[in-house]
């Protein structure tokens, strides 16, 4: 499954809420593993640094998603450090961000 997701998206690129438990922790684990380059979010500061050590392929964001401003902060520093997002993965309890659909990539 991780090979056809990297031969559609090649650069491989993602941000990840939720990321440092459960779900989200798991996935950017894998990807990050496998030569991702992440943005990895989460409320909790502490243990985003815990799990996680910064590095020019792993960029960490500390913010509450329900409070846009912030969330599109840190989606457009992400955007613009990278060059671009393959996948987002918005593993949170309550997401209405309208300006997220600007982010879906045409097949």
């Amino acid at each position: 499954c991780l090979s056809k997701l990297e031969k559609k998206f090649p650069l491989k690129r993602a941000f990840i809420t939720g990321a440092a438990s459960g779900l989200g922790l798991a996935l950017s684990t894998i990807l990050h593993a496998n030569g991702w380059t992440l943005g990895c979010s989460d409320i909790n500061e502490e243990n985003l640094n815990k799990k996680f050590k910064v590095s020019s392929t792993l960029i960490l964001y500390n913010f509450d998603v329900s409070k846009p401003d912030l969330y599109k902060e840190a989606i457009d520093h992400f955007l613009n450090s990278v060059g671009g997002v393959d996948l987002v993965f918005n593993n949170v309890f309550n997401l209405d961000l309208p300006w997220l659909d600007l982010l879906f990539i045409n097949e």
